[in-house]
């Protein structure tokens, strides 16, 4: 029976915490990944899950390409247009935070439809007062599985007749992060105060 040296057990010995140490950290991997990674803190992997979409007052999805929405609305005066959409956070498990641009334009000619402002039941924060052009921030932290009025109507001031029955092409590009400091901070948000508990 062959004998084993102090040399052969000393290799044997590190060899097998070397596969440990693999097996050790292959586990705890996605973990490590959850806290340094961005695009895991943005819900790109199994966890945490970072998932809301834009519906319309019946809850259906509006049409969308990626994370940016479209709809539209018919000029018929000024007025306050009634045109309900909310975001609905079904598919998350953590909570999350919510920014957008709202751009309208009107289909024929692609300007910009002048002097819009936009109402919701929830407050939002500009960040750098220019609407339209520029991000706004949800002022509220929103949580898994529940739903929030994003937009309840879209106030349009008089304009020339030639605007009359024209149609105004909406588009919604939104974005949502877990609601941690970490994700906002690394993406480059503007926090607004009601986020401070975050």
């Amino acid at each position: 029976m062959q004998k084993i040296n102090k040399k052969q057990l000393s290799q044997a010995i590190f060899l097998a915490i070397s596969l440990l140490l693999v097996v050790f950290v292959a586990v705890l991997n996605p973990s490590i990944a959850w806290f340094t990674d961005s695009d895991e803190i943005n819900g790109a992997g199994t966890t945490p899950i970072v998932d809301a979409q834009l519906v319309d007052v019946n809850d259906v999805e509006i049409t969308s390409t990626g994370s940016v929405y479209q709809l539209s609305l018919t000029y018929t005066g000024p007025s306050s247009y009634n045109k309900i959409i909310k975001l609905t956070t079904t598919g998350s498990t953590v909570n999350v935070v919510a920014r957008a641009r709202v751009i309208l334009q009107w289909e024929s000619s692609l300007e910009y439809v002048p002097g819009i402002t936009y109402s919701s039941t929830n407050t939002w924060t500009n960040d750098s007062g220019e609407q339209f052009f520029d991000y706004v921030y949800l002022d509220t932290v929103i949580s898994p599985n529940s739903t929030v009025n994003f937009i309840t109507d879209f106030n349009i001031p008089a304009l020339g007749t030639e605007y009359d029955n024209a149609i105004a092409d909406i588009t919604i590009q939104m974005e949502v992060l877990q609601a941690t400091s970490k994700a906002v901070t690394d993406a480059g948000w503007t926090p607004p105060t009601g986020w401070a508990a975050i």
